[in-house]
């Protein structure tokens, strides 16, 4: 390892634009992974989401049994609230009958 004295200012101005360059990309995929996780889904993307085709999710939601956002004639699912629809549609897992 390079001691520090030895290093000229060209090599540091080279660290410190590298750690610089870095931190910003960084940066950049949290910003768009907080973008993606706040983004609303499509009857499409919902679907999939769920693994389930999209009939379902807009008998789904006519029924009530899903929260969606309507804006002109296209339907947007939160991330969060279809996670709370799966959570709500857990069943406990017997395991006296899996093993039979």
């Amino acid at each position: 390892m390079e001691s520090l004295n030895q290093l000229t200012i060209s090599d540091l101005k080279s660290l410190v634009k590298s750690w610089v360059m870095e931190t910003l990309f960084e940066t950049q995929q949290m910003k768009a992974n907080i973008e993606n996780e706040n983004k609303f889904l499509t009857v499409s993307e919902a679907a999939a989401f769920l693994g389930i085709v999209p009939i379902t999710i807009y008998k789904k939601v006519a029924a009530g049994e899903l929260q969606a956002y309507k804006r002109g004639k296209r339907l947007y699912f939160s991330r969060d609230t279809l996670l709370e629809y799966i959570r709500d549609q857990q069943k406990p897992v017997n395991k006296e009958k899996e093993r039979g």
